[in-house]
């Protein structure tokens, strides 16, 4: 799918099935989404884009005529869908994930993130925002700008600041927090 972002100021994505999430920053003026799915129930998500003002709502759901298989491997089906997604660095980015694994290149003027499970890998130079996450690692790499992390029942490891000097702030219940950073 294709967005014209002249208007837009702002994507929220809302995931509660994706298991796999990749979000590339571009220089276009344009948004696309590639959604695929895959598995027993890759019939049974539906996937779909709304702009609502100035801002592109980004979803998935269970099909309206979705039915579990009753069978003695039910338990053993999962949903299996994919999503890429190509923003313009400008545009406020808004996530919110459940099981996931996110992998974010580029760089982003603004970003706000929720991800219960999984992992998140953050490759960019500069990225502003707050990403929080439950039991997820976070593996950063390259980011130059400052960065203030905290979990409570994880770990850290490499360099981090204090909160008020840091631009992108990371927070976590049980998750390890990792940075590879260019700065000195």
């Amino acid at each position: 799918m294709l967005w014209n972002e002249a208007d837009l100021e702002g994507v929220l994505v809302d995931l509660p099935i994706t298991s796999s999430l990749n979000i590339y920053s571009s220089q276009e003026t344009v948004i696309k989404t590639h959604y695929f799915t895959e598995g027993e129930y890759q019939n049974s998500v539906v996937f779909s884009g709304v702009v609502q003002g100035n801002q592109l709502y980004l979803s998935e759901q269970i099909a309206p005529t979705y039915e579990a298989f009753n069978d003695k491997l039910s338990a053993h089906k999962v949903f299996a869908s994919q999503l890429d997604i190509y923003i313009p660095e400008n545009i406020f980015l808004q996530l919110k994930a459940q099981n996931c694994q996110v992998k974010i290149i580029g760089d982003f003027q603004k970003v706000a993130m929720e991800i219960r499970e999984g992992e998140v890998q953050l490759e960019a130079a500069f990225i502003n925002g707050k990403i929080k996450t439950d039991t997820a690692d976070i593996f950063l790499r390259g980011i130059e700008n400052t960065i203030f992390a905290s979990t409570k029942k994880g770990r850290l490891k490499g360099n981090f600041d204090l909160k008020k000097n840091a631009t992108l702030s990371i927070t976590s219940r049980e998750g390890n927090i990792s940075n590879i950073s260019r700065r000195k």
